[in-house]
C-alpha cells in the first residue's frame, strides 16, 4: 500500500528506528525528498509562514501544504516509539532537525567506543601500529588477534 505524502514512483526509505541504521536513513530520506522536489522543506531553505509549535512564539515560513507532505513523509520512514517522541515537532524543518541532533549525537559514543578499546587491548608488535589502530576503528581486534599481532 502505498503512502499519500510521495509519488508512487519513489523507492521505499527505510524505517529509522535509532542509530544502528541513521546514516543509511539519512541518506535515503534525503534523496527521496530530493526526488520529490521537496528538500528544502526539511532543510529550511524553502519558506511561507507556519507558527511552530516545538518552539514556543516562534514562526517560520514555508507553503502548509508542501510543510504537511513532507512531515508525512519523514514521518511514514520513522519507527513508532520515534513517531511518538517527536509529535511536539509540527513543522518538517523542525522533524528533521530534531532526529538529526539526536542520531547524530551517537558519533560521540563511537569516539568513545574507539578510546575503550584502545585501553583494553595490547599491542605486542607483531604489526605496523598503524594497523592495529585501524583495526580498532573498525571495531575487529578480537577478529584479528593472531594475525596481526593484537591481544585484548
Amino acid at each position: 500500500m502505498l503512502s499519500n505524502t510521495a509519488s508512487a514512483d519513489t523507492p521505499t526509505c527505510p524505517t529509522l528506528i535509532g542509530p544502528p541504521n541513521f546514516q543509511i536513513w539519512k541518506l535515503w530520506i534525503m534523496a527521496k525528498l530530493w526526488r520529490e522536489k521537496v528538500i528544502g522543506m526539511a532543510l529550511g531553505t524553502d519558506t511561507c509562514l507556519i507558527t511552530s509549535l516545538s518552539i514556543p512564539g516562534t514562526t517560520t515560513t514555508v507553503p502548509m501544504e508542501q510543510n504537511e507532505r513532507v512531515h508525512g513523509i519523514i514521518q511514514d520512514s520513522i519507527s513508532n516509539a520515534l513517531l511518538l517522541k517527536m509529535e511536539m515537532h509540527t513543522t518538517a524543518k523542525d522533524l528533521f532537525n530534531a532526529l538529526l541532533s539526536i542520531h547524530q549525537v551517537s558519533s560521540l559514543t563511537s569516539t568513545f567506543y574507539i578510546f575503550q578499546q584502545l585501553f583494553n587491548s595490547a599491542w605486542y608488535g607483531g604489526s605496523a601500529i598503524s594497523e592495529h589502530i585501524m583495526s580498532l576503528w573498525k571495531g575487529r581486534p578480537a577478529q584479528r588477534r593472531g594475525e596481526s599481532g593484537l591481544v585484548k
